[in-house]
C-alpha cells in the first residue's frame, strides 16, 4: 500500500494528544522535511494548506514552523496573520511570532 505524506501527517495529526504543544509537533516535522529526497517540499506543502485551515490545531502547528519561509510576500504573510487574528484573536501571540520570522528572513 502506497501512502501519501499528507495522508501519514493527517494520521499523526489525529494521533498526537491534546497536551502537545503544536511547536513540538511542528519540530517534528522540521526533522522529517531533512530526511526526504524533496528537502521537505511536500511536507511544507501540506503544512502551508494547514495555514489556511479551519482546524485551529493545524493552525497553530503550521504557525511555529520556523526552518522555512510558509509564504513568498509581506501581502501573503500581512494577509494570512490579519485572517487569522480575526479568526481566533488569541493567536495572535503566535501571529506575531510568524510575522517576526519573514521580516528578520525576506529576501
Amino acid at each position: 500500500m502506497i501512502m501519501s505524506i499528507e495522508k501519514v501527517m493527517e494520521y499523526l495529526f489525529t494521533r498526537i494528544p491534546n497536551s502537545l504543544p503544536p511547536e513540538l509537533f511542528a519540530g517534528l516535522l522540521e526533522q522529517l522535511a531533512w530526511l526526504m529526497d524533496d528537502n521537505g517540499k511536500d511536507i511544507y506543502q501540506v503544512i502551508d494548506g494547514w495555514l489556511n485551515s479551519d482546524d485551529k490545531e493545524k493552525v497553530k502547528i503550521a504557525l511555529a514552523i520556523t526552518d522555512v519561509l510558509l509564504l513568498e510576500s509581506d501581502e501573503a504573510y500581512h494577509t494570512t496573520v490579519a485572517r487569522i487574528v480575526e479568526r481566533w484573536p488569541e493567536l495572535e501571540p503566535m501571529c506575531i511570532k510568524f510575522q517576526q520570522l519573514w521580516e528578520q528572513n525576506k529576501k
